[in-house]
């Protein structure tokens, strides 16, 4: 049985739809941000400390390295192993977009989890990118992947799901997520699933061809 202290964010659209997005941290410090979006972004910082136990545990990892780019997610119950995932992205895509891709899958996953309404509907997701959780705080960022989240959270809140999203230090815990971004990235027999190419990289490309034909 997991009990974290919690660092918790929660996103407000201009629907009232709320999103909740509970990010644990091994520190002291625990801050809950309450983020309310109309056509104008005001953002309010609160302090508090709370624990949570997960129905289910989603380990998720990225790799980017010269065999491609790939992404991993390990799925527990009751701290049983019941399915591992990966996933293979265009070998140009970012490691950040591997890590947030895991997560869409994740969220994705959910959806056929088949639970009876009067059980708890509390998912863990672990994480080791900060890019990612700083992206998920920050309502003025609207990157593709970032908006995908998103929009499932949004979704599952409506079906009743509480999802927390928890920091890990890497290669403390993601060992197996982290293996199998690897082995998907140097897999040329899983499909690629994501092919959207970073503005960052398009530009170093176009920078790097046009200092060649000069």
């Amino acid at each position: 049985m997991l009990f974290l202290y919690t660092l918790s964010l929660s996103l407000y659209t201009h629907t009232h739809t709320h999103i909740y997005i509970y990010i644990h941290t091994h520190t002291h410090t625990h801050t809950y941000i309450h983020i309310r979006t109309y056509i104008h972004t005001h953002t309010y910082i609160h302090t508090y400390i709370h624990t949570h136990t997960h129905t289910h545990t989603y380990i998720t990892d990225g790799s980017k390295g010269e065999r491609g780019v790939g992404a991993g997610v390990v799925i527990f119950v009751n701290s049983e192993l019941i399915e591992r995932h990966k996933f293979r992205l265009n070998h140009r895509c970012s490691n950040n977009q591997a890590e947030q891709l895991a997560i869409v899958k994740v969220l994705d996953l959910i959806n056929y989890l088949e639970i009876t309404d009067n059980k708890p509907r509390t998912i863990g997701v672990y994480t080791d990118s900060r890019i990612t959780i700083d992206s998920l705080k920050n309502a003025s960022n609207h990157n593709y992947l970032t908006e995908e989240i998103r929009n499932r959270l949004i979704n599952l809140r409506s079906a009743k799901w509480t999802i927390e999203f928890s920091w890990i230090k890497a290669h403390t815990g993601n060992e197996l997520a982290d293996r199998l971004a690897k082995d998907a990235a140097s897999d040329k027999d899983i499909p690629v699933v994501f092919n959207r190419i970073p503005k960052t990289t398009l530009y170093s490309e176009l920078e790097e061809e046009a200092t060649l034909k000069w």
